[in-house]
C-alpha cells in the first residue's frame, strides 16, 4: 500500500511539473520517442497467467475492493466542488442570449428579404403621384412615367397632352382628386381606384382609374372620365357665341 502511493505520488510530481511550464520542440520529441520505447517494452512484457486465463472470483474481488478504497481516499483528499460557479452560469446565460439575438436576426433578415422580394407595391402609390402631376399640369410626366405601356402607345405624348390641356381649358384645371374605394384583385394584377374629382373650385365628379401591373411597377391602363368630365355627367361648356355685325358696321 506504501508502494502504491510513492507510485501516485511521484505521478502527481509528474504531471505537476509538465503542466508548470509548455513544452519545447526537443522534449516534444523526445517525447515521441520515449513513448515508442515504452511500447517496445510493453510489448516484449510477458503476460500474467490470470491475463491470458482470466483471474478467478477470489482475486477480482480483492482487485474491486483495492479499487474503490484507491478512489475513497483519492476523493478524501482530493474532493470534488460540485457548487456551479458564478463565472459558468454568466457564461452560458451569454452565451445563450447572443444564439437567440443572432437566430432572430437571420430570421428576420430572412422574413425582410423574402417579403421585399415577393410583395407588390400600393397602386394607391402611384395613383398619389399621378394626381399630383395632373393637379400641376405636367401631363407630359404623366404620360411617360404613369401611364401603361398598352396606354403610351395607344396614346402619343402630343396627342395626350393636347387632349388634358383642352379638358382644363373647357372645364377648369383639376384641383383636388380623394380616393372613394379601392379594390385590388391580385390574381390578373388589376387595380381599380375610384375618386371624386374636382375642377376649378366647385365642378366634381367621379372617375374611375383602371391599373395593371407590368415589371412589378402600376401604369394606369383606363383613365375613365379624367379628361374627359361629361362622361360623367358634367355638362359640356356651351359654345361662346360670335358677336353678329352691327347695322352700322353693315352700312
Amino acid at each position: 500500500m506504501v508502494g502504491e502511493r510513492r507510485v501516485r505520488d511521484l505521478n502527481r510530481r509528474r504531471i505537476a511539473k509538465a503542466k508548470s511550464h509548455k513544452a519545447s520542440p526537443r522534449e516534444l520529441r523526445e517525447a515521441k520517442v520515449r513513448l515508442k520505447e515504452i511500447e517496445e517494452e510493453l510489448r516484449s512484457v510477458p503476460l500474467a497467467p490470470e491475463t491470458k486465463r482470466g483471474e478467478d472470483r477470489a482475486r477480482r474481488y480483492t482487485r474491486i475492493l483495492r479499487l474503490r478504497a484507491l478512489r475513497e481516499d483519492f476523493e478524501q483528499r482530493f474532493p470534488y466542488d460540485k457548487r456551479p460557479h458564478a463565472n459558468s452560469l454568466l457564461l452560458s446565460l451569454v452565451m445563450f442570449v447572443s444564439a437567440f439575438a443572432v437566430c432572430a436576426c437571420l430570421a428576420g433578415t430572412v422574413v425582410g428579404g423574402y417579403n421585399l422580394l415577393t410583395a407588390k407595391p400600393d397602386p394607391a402609390g402611384t395613383a398619389g403621384v399621378f394626381w399630383d402631376s395632373v393637379t400641376s399640369q405636367d401631363y407630359a410626366t404623366v404620360h411617360d412615367s404613369y401611364l401603361s405601356p398598352t396606354l403610351r402607345v395607344q396614346q402619343k405624348t402630343d396627342t395626350f397632352v393636347l387632349t388634358a390641356r383642352q379638358a382644363d381649358s373647357d372645364y377648369g384645371p383639376i384641383t383636388n382628386a380623394t380616393l372613394t374605394k379601392k379594390q385590388v384583385n391580385s390574381s390578373n394584377d388589376v387595380a381599380t381606384l375610384n375618386y371624386t374629382v374636382t375642377r376649378g373650385t366647385s365642378t366634381t365628379y367621379p372617375v374611375t382609374l383602371t391599373l395593371t401591373i407590368f415589371n412589378n411597377v402600376w401604369g394606369i391602363s383606363n383613365l375613365g372620365a379624367t379628361f374627359q368630365p361629361n362622361q360623367a355627367g358634367v355638362p359640356a361648356p356651351s359654345p361662346t357665341p360670335t358677336p353678329s355685325p352691327t347695322a352700322t358696321q353693315a352700312g
